[in-house]
């Protein structure tokens, strides 16, 4: 390398000489590469992926359904899942969250929805990497790098793509990180129906954080499995640790235990075991579908019971509406 009395570098004709040609053919082929070549759509999503997910639907321009939740999916030989969860209605704020469980080793889907009630779908297809569909693919055209969620992204753009699930044409917009070729955004117009999809990822990663919670991944399969099922005190806890319990639950900012002071409608019996089981149970409840199984823990004091009236589960089978991305079954 020399330099000019600019103060530039420059590589003279000597050094190109004294280089490989292998070498040398690498480095045009890579600055040809990086010149012209366009990106390539992938093929779809990493095997496994965790990702904070906003679904929004339109009707020309007024947004119709607008819902986030966390989705996580797991490839793992014997731990074979995908669950969304901590789902918030941004149109219509409620303290209910829906969530979905679909256990691939028993081929099951399990569903809470925003009324709290449980549906369930059995013999769902085996686990495997979502992709996009070749209708999708083969006609996708590079259109240029956006800024996405704070993140650079390639936008691929495919054009009156058939859809056989409704038997229109419709026009798909996908955004994938420049550097991984992860999802940023999918988006696809419906022209003859007059609706749009979206679906833009925050924090998509393909490695299962350690601090993912599956009691809480799970709380769908949990709440439909044990539809009915209450909490009740352990009964291999003692007296100072149920009453622990029962302190921290009857804490004012956690539940109001006025039910079972002197007078309340549910103080007699007036034993501590009956009070927890109350206190417990009006905990769990309330806290059951964002908490899941944890909210009727209490540091071991509490246990999950059949009511006395139980006579098992009556589930209800449903069809998983369509949607072009199913992102979790």
């Amino acid at each position: 390398v020399s330099t000019q009395s600019t103060g530039h570098s420059y590589i003279s004709m000597a050094t190109y000489k004294a280089l490989p040609l292998n070498l040398l053919l690498f480095c045009f082929v890579l600055l040809f590469v990086v010149a012209f070549c366009e990106p390539v759509l992938p093929s779809g999503f990493p095997p496994d992926w965790h990702s904070w997910v906003l679904t929004t639907v339109k009707k020309g321009e007024q947004i119709v359904f607008n819902k986030g939740q966390i989705v996580t999916s797991s490839s793992k030989l014997g731990n074979k899942y995908a669950c969304r969860y901590q789902e918030e209605d941004l149109l219509q704020p409620s303290p209910a969250r829906g969530s979905d469980f679909c256990d691939f080793q028993s081929s099951t889907h399990f569903a809470i929805g925003f009324d709290g009630n449980c549906t369930i779908e059995k013999d769902i297809s085996p686990s495997s990497p979502i992709t996009y569909n070749s209708n999708i693919t083969e006609v996708a055209k590079f259109f240029g790098v956006d800024i996405v969620n704070d993140k650079q992204c390639n936008h691929f753009y495919s054009q009156n793509v058939y859809n056989p699930k409704t038997d229109h044409l419709i026009d798909v917009n996908i955004w994938t990180t420049v550097l991984s070729g992860w999802p940023c955004q999918i988006s696809f117009v419906d022209y003859y129906l007059g609706f749009s999809y979206h679906w833009a990822f925050d924090g998509f990663t393909d490695q299962l954080p350690v601090n993912v919670n599956y009691s809480l991944c799970a709380t769908a399969k949990q709440i439909c499995i044990q539809k009915d099922y209450v909490c009740h005190a352990n009964p291999n806890s003692g007296p100072s640790q149920l009453g622990a319990a029962l302190a921290w639950v009857c804490d004012p900012s956690h539940l109001d235990c006025s039910p079972i002071q002197p007078g309340g409608s549910n103080y007699l019996p007036n034993t501590l075991v009956d009070h927890c089981n109350w206190a417990f149970n009006a905990y769990y409840q309330k806290n059951k579908e964002t908490q899941g199984a944890g909210a009727c823990y209490f540091g071991g004091s509490g246990e999950l019971v059949p009511p006395t009236d139980y006579i098992g589960d009556d589930f209800v089978e449903f069809d998983i509406p369509w949607l072009t991305l199913d992102l979790v079954c």
